[in-house]
């Protein structure tokens, strides 16, 4: 039998092999009406594939902060910081982000938000290949670059009793 064969010989039978593990950590705690939370991220990212010269490996790591502060009943404000890391090429970036909500008359919202973003290619985005029986075929790219982006968005919201009017517009700039 082959497959005995095979299992005396230690060879390893599977022909696709992703295995992700993952820790994350959260707190929060609140300041009267505001609220700060805090937390870090843990991955560990294995991909095998008969195609592959040899199994890849990643690892990535993030902690970040964000605090909702609440003025009062017409100003609301949201601040972030976050801090990624990627061994693939050691990669790290800060990233943040602000919110604020201004409600000038009772009914009424108005909200602005930036947001800067970060994003590096995943094991299989850059070294996963698959052909399914010549329908489709996937191709990774080791060369991929992370990707960065800066993120806008404005919005007007009235409610009156069971009717919301929202007016929203975005802009997304994106690299990469």
């Amino acid at each position: 039998d082959k497959s005995t064969w095979l299992k005396s010989q230690k060879i390893d039978t599977r022909n696709y092999s992703n295995v992700q593990n993952s820790v994350r950590l959260l707190y929060n705690h609140t300041f009267g009406n505001n609220v700060l939370t805090t937390g870090a991220d843990y991955l560990y990212d294995y991909l095998n594939n008969t195609k592959l010269a040899g199994a890849h490996r990643q690892q990535s790591a993030d902690a970040f902060a964000q605090f909702d502060w609440k003025l009062n009943s017409r100003w609301e404000f949201v601040g972030a910081l976050r801090y990624d890391y990627f061994s693939d090429h050691h990669l790290q970036r800060v990233t943040p982000k602000l919110s604020i909500r201004h409600t000038p008359l009772d009914h009424l919202n108005v909200r602005f938000g930036y947001a800067m973003g970060f994003r590096a290619p995943s094991l299989k985005e850059k070294y996963y290949d698959y052909d399914a029986a010549g329908i489709w075929l996937i191709t990774g790219n080791p060369n991929l670059k992370p990707e960065f982006s800066n993120n806008y968005n404005l919005s007007v919201e009235y409610h009156w009793h069971n009717y919301e009017l929202l007016l929203n517009g975005y802009h997304n700039s994106v690299r990469n």
